[in-house]
């Protein structure tokens, strides 16, 4: 039996082989064990995930809407969307036309993104950033906050390439992630306080994540000015990206 990975361009078994033969969880797996678990992190992790945790460690979105005037005709997509905390924002300030809609991998990460009574509507399914499952042309606007990270190179171009692909003519990706430094030291620092995540992170500047954004199709790529970022302490950097006609 086998699922679709988020953090894989292929399909990957529910359990993987470890060197002396025992089956162990893989990522997916590993990520929702410790999502669910009630322990210190597990809670930590659902916090994160929250409308209260997602504007902490996604302060950016207060600025998206006047940045990229952002109005009630586009349709947005957040990919690894968690609960929808980020979308249900944006749908507060903004009078969508059509729901935004979000994809998340983690099923138990969909079932804690239940809205309260009166909370604006978006369409949450489940699904992987390497593999979308909308038609081309569909959306005006991808978010992708902290996604970058946990792909690898060829599945991060898979995704922008995905991206690419549902955004309408002139389209615009908005993603942000946390940078590596010029200082190995304090790198490793950093890769130490993400030891959280289920795979080593792929920390990249903006630099290599424009390469790829090119190499995806994309025509225009921007450093967007989208600050403070405030938790946890680790340099960000951000991208914008857009399509062409």
């Amino acid at each position: 039996m086998s699922i679709d990975c988020p953090l894989s361009p292929r399909p990957c078994t529910l359990t993987e082989m470890t060197a002396s033969g025992r089956r162990r969880p893989n990522p997916l797996q590993r990520y929702d064990q410790r999502l669910t678990a009630r322990t210190p992190e597990g809670v930590a992790r659902r916090f994160l995930i929250s409308p209260a945790g997602n504007f902490l460690t996604n302060t950016a979105l207060f600025v998206l809407p006047e940045q990229l005037n952002l109005q009630p005709k586009h349709r947005v997509l957040d990919i690894q969307a968690g609960g929808g905390a980020l979308l249900r924002f944006l749908a507060a300030r903004v009078p969508f036309e059509q729901p935004p809609a979000g994809i998340e991998a983690s099923l138990p990460a969909l079932h804690l993104g239940r809205p309260a009574a009166g909370a604006p509507p978006i369409n949450l399914l489940g699904g992987r950033p390497t593999y979308l499952p909308f038609a081309d042309a569909s959306f005006d606007l991808v978010i992708a906050a902290h996604v970058f990270r946990r792909l690898a190179d060829h599945g991060l171009v898979q995704c922008l390439r995905e991206v690419e692909r549902v955004l309408r003519p002139n389209g615009v990706l908005v993603g942000w992630e946390f940078a590596p430094l010029s200082s190995e030291w304090l790198n490793r620092l950093h890769v130490r306080l993400l030891a959280g995540d289920v795979l080593p992170p792929h920390l990249r500047g903006f630099g290599p994540l424009s390469h790829f954004a090119l190499e995806a199709g994309f025509v225009r790529i921007e450093r967007p000015l989208l600050r403070p970022f405030l938790v946890p302490p680790i340099p960000h950097t951000a991208i914008l990206a857009q399509k062409g006609q």
